[in-house]
């Protein structure tokens, strides 16, 4: 398939404010122009548009906050659009990218489908240049495809993982360093898992050894049956003793281990139901005994509270309105007897009426507030008593369910009296400290008898097992590690040969360049040797002098300028030899900085070399270089072509772009009128 770049349009990208257009219909497409006028963002749109982001611009500003867009032009806000036109195979298709920083969209026009977006464009742009996966070109663009400015170095600066990384894109070593990589933490993985295992072992012997040893302790120390009864029955009878004021042990005549365990689980019966009732005899002590009558004396408070506030509503309206009536009615006889009266007197007595009904009311308020209290103190006394009532309940369920117990545990315990008041206490006591001894007495026999060496003997069986459990998996682990680390150094020596091969592949097309450009004269031959440090694959840069068989690092001996020759060797050495995977074109941003004349016109003579097989496009701050350059590229044929684009400035609107597309130069009739 034969695909050639055609035209770019760019609109709103970084340095293009207003939509331009740019020819790259040409063998070979030389852009020249001071620093500042644009050409980076030429190149980065191209970038832009294959890969849908400009990584390298964020990694500028890494660590900073990112608050501009690094792809939107500052001077017109919205978005950016690159648009791409191509010839694949004598039919145009136009591959157009909107977006920002954020996100971006992608259209495909023309060929076997008229419009498509997104996923489908991403791979109809793959497809264009024969490449089936959209990732696989992104990684042929910044490989082999398009080199940078500020990415001439990159290879030989970043220690080697650069170079590393471009040579492994080149010959499909991907998946062979995937693969080793994958080997590398399958054995890490196992390593820490045989550590865990190891540890867990290590743990489990422990447990082991120490099982026997109690094992061993308790055989040495157990005595015989008749000793365990002896020292039963001596426990037992000591026990009773101190119980005998509260109560009385009944054992059987035979005693024995099994002996214990009843009597325990009785005293301790007996011991929990008496701290229960000693709990809800202390819960009813906290009422008082007078509450009833306290409850009766309430209620009478309340109700006289009650009636007083009732009588004192009633009268006071009463009072004034029958004080307001009659000092209307008043004349010099009594409106009811018609007896003669001082009408002033009684006026300014019913006066007196009227004032004191503001004392009549705070009389009412007095009421009413004894009233209020009276009932609450009546509710709180009837809470109390309902408490009291609860917690006699607690009692005589206490008393019930102590009864209960006593009668099931009669044939082991019997209580002497109901110890009532103090001594119920002394008896909870009593009998908490029986049920310790019992214990006690449980565990001396146990551990003298054999049943404490049979359950040790039990418990050394099962550490062992899991001890050679855990043996046995730390084998097989250690097995797995071994296998791993076979298959890892064999993943890693391929990935070594494989490597190795390729790179000797590569000197002649590295050595064919640098040899071109002859930065040095005494180290003329530029080599490539790989290294692993720190587990990381690498490709460390190499020139030799052929006449001394010395070696050197470039990046030690070599000037600025040699060293951008090294760099650009290795370039187009790899680009040059893609193969199936090579882009049909080369684009170079600035590749002439810090090279001498000679240099300029080796590269020249190397470009002319390469339009035969990539579309070349090329950028240059030089407009010396750029004219050496013209000259050299120049067609000299019908089929060579030439576009020349001078960026001869910029302006808030975009870069100030003028073309030209040189005329063959008629090389033959200047021979001819030479010769006649």
């Amino acid at each position: 398939m034969t695909t050639r770049l055609k035209r770019l349009e760019v609109e709103g990208f970084r340095g293009f404010a207003l939509a331009q257009g740019i020819d790259l219909d040409a063998d070979v497409v030389l852009v020249r122009g001071d620093n500042g006028t644009g050409k980076t963002s030429l190149v980065d749109s191209f970038l832009w548009l294959f890969c849908g982001e400009l990584e390298h611009l964020k990694e500028r500003v890494r660590g900073l906050r990112l608050t501009e867009d690094v792809v939107t032009s500052r001077f017109k806000p919205g978005g950016a659009r690159v648009s791409l036109t191509l010839d694949v195979a004598g039919c145009e298709q136009v591959f157009t990218r909107t977006g920002d920083m954020r996100s971006t969209h992608l259209i495909a026009e023309g060929g076997d489908t008229a419009h498509v977006e997104g996923a489908q464009a991403e791979a109809q742009l793959a497809a264009a240049f024969g490449i089936v996966d959209a990732s696989d070109l992104k990684r042929a663009v910044t490989t082999w495809g398009l080199l940078r400015q500020d990415a001439v170095r990159t290879a030989l600066d970043e220690t080697g993982g650069a170079l590393h990384q471009r040579v492994s894109g080149l010959i499909g070593l991907e998946r062979v360093s995937a693969f080793a990589s994958a080997t590398t933490q399958a054995s890490n993985s196992l390593i820490r898992e045989r550590t865990a295992a190891r540890t867990s072992r290590e743990q489990a012997d422990k447990r082991q050894k120490e099982a026997v040893q109690r094992r061993d302790a308790a055989s040495h120390a157990a005595g015989s049956p008749a000793d365990a009864a002896t020292m039963i029955g001596d426990g037992l009878s000591r026990i009773k003793s101190r119980l005998a004021p509260f109560a009385t042990l009944v054992a059987p005549e035979s005693v024995e281990l099994a002996t214990i365990a009843p009597l325990d689980e009785a005293v301790r019966a007996v011991s929990r139901d008496i701290d229960s009732l000693i709990q809800q005899k202390a819960a009813v002590a906290r009422f008082p005994d007078q509450a009833e009558q306290l409850l009766s004396a309430a209620e009478q408070a309340a109700g006289d509270a009650e009636r007083a506030a009732a009588e004192s509503t009633a009268r006071a309206p009463a009072l004034v309105q029958l004080a307001s009536a009659a000092i209307d009615l008043l004349g010099d006889a009594c409106p009811v007897c018609e007896q003669p009266i001082e009408a002033a007197a009684v006026r300014a007595h019913l006066r007196d009426v009227l004032d004191s009904s503001r004392a009549v009311a705070e009389d009412v308020q007095r009421s009413q507030d004894a009233l209020v209290t009276a009932r609450s103190d009546l509710a709180g006394i009837r809470g109390v008593l309902a408490e009291r009532s609860a917690a006699e309940g607690g009692l005589e369920e206490a008393r019930k369910l102590l009864s209960t117990t006593l009668a099931e545990v009669a044939d082991r315990i019997r209580l002497r009296d109901d110890f009532a008041g103090d001594g119920l206490a002394a008896l909870g006591e009593a009998l908490s400290n029986a049920a310790t001894s019992l214990r006690e007495l449980s565990r001396t026999v146990s551990h003298a008898s054999g049943a404490e060496v049979s359950r040790l003997s039990d418990e050394a069986t099962e550490a062992s097992q899991a001890a050679e459990t855990a043996r046995k998996q730390v084998e097989e682990i250690e097995k797995r590690c071994a296998r791993a680390k076979v298959l890892e150094r064999a993943a890693h020596a391929a990935a070594e040969e494989i490597l190795h091969d390729a790179l000797e592949r590569l000197r002649p097309s590295f050595a064919e360049v640098f040899d071109r450009l002859t930065p040095n004269p005494a180290f003329t031959e530029l080599l490539a040797r790989q290294d692993v440090v720190r587990n990381r694959n690498q490709i460390v840069p190499m020139v030799r002098d052929q006449e001394r068989g010395i070696d050197a690092n470039p990046l030690l001996v070599f000037s600025e300028g040699q060293l951008n020759v090294v760099a650009l060797s290795y370039f187009l050495g790899m680009a040059l030899n893609a193969r199936e995977a090579a882009l049909p074109f080369l684009l170079l941003d600035d590749p002439l900085q810090a090279l001498d004349v000679v240099a300029i016109l080796s590269f020249s003579d190397l470009c002319r070399q390469v339009r035969s097989s990539r579309q070349l496009l090329l950028t240059t701050h030089d407009r010396r270089f750029a004219d050496v350059l013209v000259r050299k590229l120049s067609p000299r044929d019908s089929d060579q072509t030439l576009i020349v684009h001078d960026f001869e400035g910029w302006t808030r609107n975009g870069p100030v772009i003028r073309s030209e597309r040189p005329v063959v130069l008629p090389v033959m009739r200047l021979l001819h009128r030479k010769a006649s």
